[in-house]
């Protein structure tokens, strides 16, 4: 069974972007694993990112102090009640991270 997260509004050089993370056992995905795919796709570090977790958006060095990821609580659910294998997940620019890592002048430039 192949579970899916979409995740929205990732900035990339070419714009904000949606991807779908992909993979097989459902509780083999961590904070950890999400925050890399969002970096591998856009070759900006993890720490530029925030990921909306309830009402607030959590940066990455904050993701120990939050709860392990589950995709039932970002789950779409079907017309039936019933939760899909797909959830969404949205996320934001952490402006701090991107000036103290050096990327302020580049993401201007995109």
């Amino acid at each position: 069974m192949s579970y899916s997260l979409i995740i929205t509004n990732v900035f990339t050089r070419n714009g904000r972007r949606t991807f779908t993370l992909r993979w097989e056992n459902k509780d083999d995905l961590d904070w950890y694993d999400i925050f890399r795919f969002i970096s591998s796709k856009t070759n900006i570090d993890e720490e530029c990112y925030k990921v909306k977790v309830g009402n607030n958006f959590i940066k990455y060095e904050n993701i120990c102090s939050i709860p392990e990821f589950k995709l039932e609580d970002y789950v779409y659910y079907a017309e039936d009640g019933s939760m899909t294998k797909s959830g969404l997940l949205k996320t934001s620019v952490d402006n701090r991270s991107i000036k103290s890592l050096g990327y302020e002048n580049v993401i201007h430039q995109w």
